[in-house]
Order: structure tokens, then sequence, then C-alpha cells
């Protein structure tokens, strides 16, 4: 178990992260690398991570309205990055399916953006920045699966300590 200053430095990071998510994210529409809008790049990460997806579980994932992703779906198919076809669950549902073109698509944005990263902590230690980065995917993953699953969710806060 960690200790509450751990915690906090923990949640200080978090925040950080957070907020260079925030500040360093592309305008809305504009481009991520070669022609590939942030939503864009989203959509096709989220259907390379989880697969196939009925369309309002793709919204509820990327926590937007359907509506939103039924007309982003639709310019997506125009592109040919994804793909429907019946839910064998349910005939009447689609799922969305990341198409070839699609994986090329998120190939190259990731190649960019990967680029980018490296260039912008070229000062840095690789083998340092590698151990971070696995050490903190871990926090991340950990803290989610919280969050989204419930797991010890009386673990969360402990109950106060009765002053003495």
């Amino acid at each position: 178990m960690i200790t509450e200053s751990t915690a906090g430095e923990v949640a200080d990071v978090v925040y950080a992260v957070a907020r260079l998510s925030r500040i360093a994210r592309p305008a809305p529409g504009s481009v991520t690398g070669p022609e590939l809008p942030i939503w864009h790049a989203s959509m096709l990460t989220l259907l390379a991570h989880q697969g196939e997806r009925r369309l309002g579980c793709v919204a509820g994932d990327l926590d937007v309205d359907p509506s939103v992703v039924s007309r982003r779906v639709v310019a997506l198919s125009e592109l040919g990055h994804v793909g429907r076809r019946p839910d064998p669950e349910d005939r009447r549902a689609q799922l969305l399916v990341l198409t070839e073109a699609g994986r090329a698509a998120l190939a190259e944005h990731r190649r960019y953006r990967n680029l980018q990263l490296a260039a912008a902590l070229e000062d840095l230690d690789d083998a340092e920045v590698r151990r971070l980065a696995i050490g903190f995917r871990g926090v991340v993953d950990q803290l989610i699966g919280e969050a989204v699953h419930g797991a010890g969710r009386q673990r969360r806060l402990p109950a106060p300590v009765p002053a003495s």
C-alpha cells in the first residue's frame, strides 16, 4: 500500500498530464499528422484496441453523443478507414470495423506522433524514459480499472479516522 504522500505525488502527475493533454491538443479540425484529424485518430485507435464495436459502444467509450459518432463514421467510411458489418448477436445492429486502409492511416499517424515526441524529448535518456513510461502505464491502467470497472471502489477513499 502506498502512503498518502506518494498518492499526492501521483495525483499531481496525473493532473499535470491532463493539463499537458489539454494544452498540447490540436485545435478541433486540425490535423495530427498527414491529414489526420484528432477525432479520426481517436476513433481509429479505439477500434484498433477494442476491435469491432457497435456505434453506441464507441460513443460511450469516447464519451460523446451517438449522433457525433454516426457523423464521424460516415466521414471515415468515405475515406475507407472504417467499415460496417452486421452484428452476429443482433442482425438489426451493425459493428464498426477498422479496415486495412484505416490501420495504415493509424500507423502513419502513430509514426508521425512518435517522431514528434522523440524530438521533443531528445535530451533525455531513452532507457530512463522507457522505464518511466512502463511504470506510469501500470499506474494509469490501475486507475482506469478503478474508475471504469469499479474494482475496489470502497478502497478508493478510506473511512475518515476519528479525532482523538
